[in-house]
């Protein structure tokens, strides 16, 4: 990644693919930058690099330079081997280093992040799985700040299938695929229905009656 100066998405898909081809087990430390864009709109995209650039030689002094990559603009990953006898002192120096603030200039910066393990290959057993396990989890609204939290199944089918959902609906609307239905209100003053409310229907084969 040329400005955290780090190993990108890329690197990440290499390692990974070879760790799951030779059958290693290894843990995956994902970690979302949350307020990457409002950092941007005040300090500005220059001050931002400079940031992002210190947080990744922060973590990179923790965990080497070799495990850590950035996976997007606002996401990275660590790897962090089974057989590290350090791996639960490097999560605790990690939750410690960030709810630290960062210093630029006269400024102190807070750092909100979110972070979720995956225990790999039990979680995904190839790359295309392991990478929508991270962001679907780190996209979970779910996620405490500042915590690690074991990225479960549980959690990530919940937040796919939020996803898989909107999905729907935005097809559904541009298809033209809802049915508006009236259920009608009768008004036992009048002895009669007098308004009717509307509701909106969408059949879908996966998700049936909506």
């Amino acid at each position: 990644d040329p400005i955290m100066d780090i190993y990108n998405k890329k690197a990440f898909m290499y390692t990974t693919t070879d760790y799951f081809n030779s059958h290693k087990s290894f843990i995956v430390l994902g970690i979302q930058l949350d307020g990457i864009s409002y950092l941007n709109e005040t300090l500005g995209y220059n001050n931002l690099n400079k940031v992002l650039v210190k947080i990744a030689k922060k973590v990179c002094g923790l965990c080497g330079k070799n495990n850590v990559y950035r996976l997007s603009g606002s996401k990275m990953a660590i790897i962090i081997h089974t057989d590290d006898k350090n791996k639960d002192d490097k999560f605790l120096e990690l939750q410690l280093l960030f709810s630290q603030s960062i210093k630029l200039s006269e400024l102190e910066i807070s750092q909100k992040v979110k972070m979720a393990t995956f225990s790999c290959p039990e979680a995904a057993d190839n790359f295309v799985k392991l990478n929508d396990l991270i962001f679907d989890t780190l996209n979970s609204s779910e996620l405490e700040v500042g915590k690690i939290v074991d990225g479960n199944k549980k959690m990530v089918e919940k937040t796919r299938r939020e996803y898989e959902l909107v999905q729907i609906l935005k097809e559904a609307l541009s298809q033209n695929q809802f049915e508006i239905f009236y259920q009608p209100i009768y008004s036992v003053e009048k002895k009669k229905f007098t308004t009717a409310e509307a509701l909106i229907r969408l059949t879908n084969e996966e998700f049936g009656y909506v």
